[in-house]
């Protein structure tokens, strides 16, 4: 492992998701296991007492290979496959908890989730 006493970027006093560089001598900012194809989408959002598709925009970003999501509430939500999703029937996600998907970007299959009360929830998809 290489050391470096060189100081993170950070937005607003918090460190971004990144990986020191031996060569260049720099952080350089990572969105995870594997590199953006063609864009993103960030976003937040309220899950609540009724199921809501997890997307970034308006519409799930078309052929996303990855969502990335985050609970920043103070209580679990609990994803489904459709908006049937119950906090019964869901699986889990905690507060604090990062969850990832991939997808086969030639299928759109959607996420749903739903909580006890509102949650916020932030969003990142990948194509």
């Amino acid at each position: 492992m290489t050391w470096t006493n060189k100081q993170p970027k950070t937005v607003n006093g918090l460190p971004l998701p990144q990986k020191y560089n031996p060569v260049t001598d720099d952080h350089i900012a990572s969105v995870g296991e594997e590199d953006i194809q063609n864009g993103f989408s960030v976003n937040s959002l309220t899950v609540g007492t009724t199921a809501v598709e997890l997307k970034a925009g308006d519409t799930a970003l078309a052929k996303r290979r990855k969502v990335i999501f985050r609970v920043s509430g103070d209580d679990a939500i609990f994803i489904g496959h459709d908006s049937s999703v119950t906090t019964t029937t869901g699986y889990p996600v905690l507060p604090g908890e990062t969850f990832k998907v991939r997808f086969d970007p030639s299928k759109a299959i959607p996420i749903y989730a739903i909580a006890a009360s509102d949650q916020t929830v932030k969003i990142m998809e990948t194509n």
